[in-house]
């Protein structure tokens, strides 16, 4: 005789179906979240391949070249760097992996990639007068990270950073390269340029405030002055790149410092429909509840 299959019993499929559901999420804390992933690992990849380019091709007739070359893989790595969490953040795909790894990712490339980049195009004739401010400029970054990540725990107000941010040190220093890629030795320049780092270097473990514009949302709407000035500061950049770019760091460096000493409250949509934000004229006066029937009362009275 056959046997007679039996039916697996309610309770029976409630329970597998949570043991299921457990093991999916084990797994999913347990992994990576793949699309963060891999910006930040293109962004290690930036930051590395510029610091070989500098060991490999410094003996080269031409090194400005190969200067200017690292230099623009530091850039691209910042951009990357900017993508990853917005990337993580509209797919929702945080996580403190995450964080620690962005991290890791900061300190090679723009920490020890702009290091190597200034001593070698600037500050090596110096010998130990050089590398020690380049060598400042990395542990002042570590510490500005190793701050932030505290910071991120501890969910802090987002709007500002407390110090430089490191990838906007690394920006500085990289635009200047491509800005002026050949440095006399032991020239005004190359002297401006190491006081340069040991500023940066303060600003970043210093508790000045500096715009994070994290609280900007791409999928809200925006003033159409917002698509006019993103153009515009567009047209500004192609004018002359290699400046513009250099300015526009620059003055977002040196934003912490006068906003530390001129306070200013600005909006990026401080304008967007003014109109609607204005109360009508009888938008005090107090409200009168009536009931239904004393609703009806009053229509017989403005009737008769």
């Amino acid at each position: 005789m056959e046997k007679i299959k039996k039916k697996p019993s309610q309770t029976r499929r409630k329970r597998t179906k949570q043991f299921i559901q457990t093991k999916r999420e084990v797994i999913k804390s347990k992994g990576i979240y793949l699309l963060p992933a891999l910006f930040t690992v293109a962004n290690i990849f930036c930051g590395f391949y510029a610091i070989i380019t500098l060991f490999t091709h410094m003996a080269s007739p031409n090194p400005e070249k190969f200067l200017v070359r690292a230099a623009v893989l530091i850039i691209i790595a910042a951009i990357l760097d900017g993508m990853d969490g917005r990337v993580a953040k509209l797919t929702n795909s945080t996580s403190e992996f995450g964080v620690q790894l962005d991290s890791l990712a900061d300190v090679i490339s723009f920490g020890i990639a702009p290091g190597v980049l200034v001593y070698a195009w600037a500050l090596a004739d110096y010998q130990r007068l050089g590398w020690l401010p380049a060598f400042l400029f990395l542990v002042c970054g570590a510490l500005r990270l190793a701050r932030f990540n505290v910071q991120a725990i501890q969910e802090e107000d987002n709007k500002y950073f407390k110090g430089l941010p490191i990838p906007f040190g690394a920006l500085l220093i990289a635009t200047f390269v491509i800005l002026v890629p050949k440095v006399q030795p032991k020239s005004l320049l190359s002297f401006l340029i190491m006081l340069m780092l040991y500023g940066l270097s303060y600003l970043m473990i210093s508790n000045i405030p500096y715009r994070s514009f994290k609280e900007i949302d791409l999928r809200e709407k925006k003033s159409a002055k917002v698509i006019f000035f993103i153009a515009l500061s567009f047209v500004i950049v192609f004018l002359d790149p290699s400046v513009m770019i250099f300015l526009l760091v620059l003055g977002y460096v040196l934003s912490g410092v006068v906003n530390k000493f001129l306070p200013i409250s600005w909006s990026i949509d401080k304008t967007l429909h003014q109109e609607i934000l204005v109360p009508p004229q009888d938008f005090d006066d107090p409200i009168i509840e009536t009931t239904p029937d004393q609703a009806d009362l009053d229509n017989e009275t403005e009737s008769s």
